[in-house]
């Protein structure tokens, strides 16, 4: 851990071993070696929790998410995605991460608006609700109306909130550095990489020109569809940190019961905002990231309308028909198939045990040999290929994982807006339409020019690499660089020995050397003492007491 940034952020990193120790996780921070993040008092204490974490450990991680805000609680909601890195537990309880904060007074508003547009409320809108309709840790939304008449909502950034979020990371990279070093796990996931892409992906959030432009994008690829409703956004009242848009009436998905009285067919919803969503992951490779019931609106006349664009996911071409060949692989209990797709999604090691992964997903879905289509839960099946991903050490692409934890939620949701809903039987047309447009002559052409042209292209380079080569070998200039992976942290303690061991034997030295200089009395003296002598025992014990406490710090004897 890089000590310019403890320093830096000494406030902050105490804070989160105050929050750590609080909630009991100290033996989680020891374990991995952070324990330097503890107050001293707890430093100690954490040796005697216990050992094996288990629901209540996972339940208070989230509660210390939740106590640490904003940046926390958004890397928990990415990683609650991640079933092939985290134990179900674990995920299991930061899908429940809660994001909701006091408001911020009208005061702090009323300064960003004023910052970012130029003008005060009063003075750019033709009414502003002082009001806050929703907060979260990253902004919250207010009511307004625009000269022209247009009733719209302006979300506003918190205005302190981007200055921390750059705290935290520099925080989350170094202890996922030090994670990478200390738990072999975290090296074969390379939590940097998962640390940078969260960093990335939040730092998109928090720029509400990328979430405007979202909007406009899904807003074009509805563009035919009546049935659908995208907010537009006012381009001339948006800035990064102030997005306006109109504002969206209609019945929230989460109440149930007001759409019930509205006469509206839930049956008809859920399947329509199932195929909607199928729609953007497999056809468009551009979705809404955040299918939250809060987020998704029902309209009087039955129009589904979508707000808060601020997380979206993309999936290639490349991906999409991986997914398609994973669920026929499910569907037809094709465990080859199933065991092709997920290596072609991921990167899997190179020693991965094929047989054995083989065997896991079949007893893993046995279960479901005997059920029809109709009768698949996707959020079960999801939970077992993930679980099986992580076993095998198989890292699954970031945004591969959040398509496929939207479509477990999508099932979810449906399933309480209709009993005898279910998404693998809507999802079925899409990816045999998938499979369809693959095997079509033209694409069966198309596919065969471009491997014409990467194998001229290939053709092309191999004779003069091969001849570089022999010509390496012939030279005697060759040379095979070899690089250890997993040998850092023994040769860390290693080094750390040996320094505790070389600093014993000058402690011992000086205090032998006190101790002759006092038995030969040699001067100055003090009292009759010989001063040289008494300050050798003083100094060792110095050290050597200094030695004592880093190796208490360090939680080793």
């Amino acid at each position: 851990m890089r000590l310019d940034a403890i320093r830096r952020h000494a406030r902050r990193y105490r804070r989160i071993g105050a929050v750590a120790a609080h909630h009991e996780l100290g033996y989680l921070l020891d374990r991995v070696g952070l324990s330097r993040l503890l107050p001293r008092r707890r430093r100690l204490a954490t040796r005697a929790e216990g050992e094996h974490p288990g629901q209540t450990t996972w339940r208070r991680i989230r509660l210390a998410l939740e106590e640490l805000g904003g940046t926390f609680i958004k890397l928990g909601q990415i990683l609650s995605a991640r079933r092939d890195l985290l134990p179900d537990g674990l995920v299991d309880e930061l899908e429940k991460l809660q994001d909701e904060v006091p408001p911020r007074p009208y005061s702090e508003v009323k300064q960003v608006i004023e910052a970012e547009l130029g003008a005060g409320p009063e003075q750019v809108f033709a009414s502003f609700e002082h009001d806050a309709v929703a907060a979260a840790s990253i902004a919250q939304v207010h009511f307004a109306k625009l000269r022209s008449g247009e009733e719209v909502a302006v979300k506003v950034q918190r205005p302190d909130v981007a200055e921390q979020m750059e705290t935290d990371f520099e925080i989350l990279l170094n202890m996922a550095g030090l994670l990478e070093r200390s738990v072999s796990w975290a090296r074969q996931q390379s939590a940097v990489d998962v640390v940078r892409e969260f960093m990335q992906t939040t730092r998109d959030e928090m720029d509400f020109t990328l979430e405007g432009h979202n909007a406009d994008r899904f807003r074009d690829n509805f563009a035919d569809d009546p049935g659908v409703h995208i907010p537009k956004i006012y381009w001339e009242h948006t800035t990064k940190r102030v997005l306006t848009l109109e504002r969206i009436s209609g019945t929230k998905l989460s109440h149930l019961e007001a759409i019930e009285a509205k006469g509206l067919d839930r049956k008809q919803i859920a399947r329509r905002g199932a195929e909607l969503y199928l729609k953007q992951v497999l056809e468009q490779g551009f979705f809404h990231a955040d299918p939250h019931r809060g987020n998704i609106f029902i309209q009087d006349d039955g129009r589904i309308a979508f707000v808060d664009f601020g997380m979206v996911g993309r999936i290639d071409e490349h991906l999409r028909e991986q997914m398609a060949d994973l669920f026929v692989g499910v569907v037809r209990h094709d465990t080859d198939a199933i065991i092709d797709a997920l290596l072609a999604i991921g990167i899997a090691p190179d020693d991965v045990d094929r047989r054995a992964m083989s065997r896991d997903i079949s007893r893993a879905l046995s279960k479901y040999y005997s059920l029809p289509i109709q009768q698949l839960r996707a959020a079960e099946i999801v939970r077992e290929v993930m679980g099986l991903a992580q076993k095998y050490g198989v890292r699954i692409p970031a945004d591969f994982a959040l398509a496929v934890k939207t479509v477990a939620i999508l099932d979810g949701i449906g399933r309480e807006l209709d009993p005898s809903f279910n998404i693998a039987e809507v999802a079925q047309p899409f990816a045999g339409e998938m499979i369809r447009r693959r095997l079509s002559p033209g694409r069966l052409v198309s596919d065969l020019v471009a491997d014409a042209r990467d194998a001229r292209r290939l053709l092309r380079y191999v004779p003069g690499g091969l001849a570089n080569l022999l010509d390496l070998v012939q030279s005697g200039r060759l040379t095979v660089r070899f690089e250890p992976t997993r040998f850092d942290k023994p040769v860390s303690h290693l080094h750390q020995m040996t320094n505790r061991l070389s600093f014993s034997i000058i402690v011992a030295a000086i205090i032998l050397g006190s101790s002759l200089i006092l038995q030969a009395g040699v001067g100055p003296l003090f009292h009759g003492w010989p001063i040289l002598g008494i300050l050798g025992f003083v100094a060792a014990s110095l050290l050597g007491f200094w030695l004592l406490v880093s190796m208490l710090r360090h939680g080793r004897l």
